[in-house]
């Protein structure tokens, strides 16, 4: 509920999602470096609520934003900066077995999201030509799947992940595929919320472990269906934008993890 020139809304709008969903995020990478230390494993339970809840505010932006392509630059631009500092930590884990890998790198998840949105977008536009349509769909599946699978057969480790940062894939990036396509979902749902939350809900129950079902594997192994639990805070969105900060993620996102990622090697 926010209270602004004596009027009250109710919900959560985008905003309040965002710093909600960060720490969350927060808490998850937490876990993530430092459950050896003692973090116990309920940080990253609430962590699987993040990335949702992002994706889902995401959808909600990318819709409103005034430029779409400039977006997509902008993610573009901080995936590639994150995939080199991940390189740059993995050559430091590969010195000293201290340090952790890092394999964070949501940048590339969303602008794989928002890309592709657009590549959706102009082929479902009228009067673009079969032809065309055809090349774009074969230029997308080249440099998408093709091409950064190709570089993954590299002989060099160093060469082939320095190219691959140049080169977003939804089958390397984190969240894989799914995520991707989670994204995208959310974007062509948002004007029927029900029909989204059900979608959402399927989704999320496609990880739970059904083939070895205890309560110690669901919990403590393979958890990510908890991410199901993010619906009634989606479902409390008002439409709102809320307040601005635009760069407060994209800042806070990589020098979060790479502070983590120092101390972590430091006290290990």
């Amino acid at each position: 509920m926010n209270i602004a020139n004596n009027q009250i809304t109710k919900g959560m709008d985008r905003f309040n999602l965002k710093m909600l969903a960060l720490a969350l995020m927060t808490m998850d990478h937490i876990h993530q470096f430092f459950s050896s230390n003692g973090i116990p494993i309920w940080f990253t339970w609430l962590g699987r609520l993040s990335a949702p809840l992002f994706f889902f505010t995401m959808a909600e932006g990318f819709f409103y934003t005034r430029n779409r392509i400039t977006y997509v630059k902008r993610l573009y631009l901080f995936s590639v900066i994150m995939s080199l500092g991940k390189f740059i930590a993995w050559k430091i884990s590969m010195n000293n077995s201290s340090y952790p890998t890092v394999t964070n790198n949501i940048f590339e998840t969303f602008f794989l999201i928002g890309f592709n949105i657009l590549i959706f977008e102009y082929l479902n536009r009228e009067g673009s030509g079969v032809s065309k349509k055809i090349i774009i769909l074969s230029l997308v599946i080249m440099l998408e799947i093709v091409l950064p699978m190709s570089v993954v057969l590299l002989p060099n480790r160093s060469i082939s992940r320095i190219i691959l940062s140049f080169l977003p894939c939804p089958l390397l990036c984190e969240g894989s595929f799914a995520f991707v396509s989670l994204g995208i979902a959310f974007f062509y749902l948002r004007n029927d919320r029900k029909k989204m939350m059900v979608v959402y809900a399927l989704f999320s129950l496609t990880f739970f472990p059904y083939s070895i079902l205890s309560l110690e594997n669901a919990f403590y192994h393979n958890y990510q269906w908890m991410m199901i639990f993010s619906i009634p805070l989606m479902m409390l969105y008002n439409g709102k934008k809320g307040h601005g900060l635009k760069y407060l993620f994209y800042l806070y996102y990589p020098a979060h993890i790479f502070l983590f990622f120092y101390i972590s090697g430091i006290i290990n």
